[in-house]
């Protein structure tokens, strides 16, 4: 028979295991939002800033599919805006 000393320990052990995956899953959302937002402003960069755009949108993707959440899909619009938007510039100018 397990004590309630053990059942506690192992509980805590569960939790902590637990927050240690949730903050990784955050921080992944964050830096998906963070890294479209940047490409934003540094997409315009000649020759640079096409392969800032499709780095930030695969990086969304990617963030997207481990986490589900609406924050990543978010970003991938942000970024599915900023290459359209990015090739409409690049064809009509």
């Amino acid at each position: 028979m397990e004590s309630n000393e053990e059942r506690f320990r192992k509980f805590k052990q569960q939790m902590d295991k637990e927050m240690e995956e949730r903050r990784a899953t955050n921080q992944l959302i964050d830096s998906s939002l963070c890294l479209s937002v940047v490409g934003i402003f540094l997409g315009f960069i000649p020759y640079l800033g096409w392969l800032i755009l499709i780095l930030c949108f695969c990086y969304s993707c990617y963030a997207y599919i481990k986490t589900l959440s609406s924050i990543s899909l978010f970003s991938i619009l942000i970024c599915s805006v900023s290459l359209f938007v990015r090739y409409v510039y690049v064809t009509t100018v």
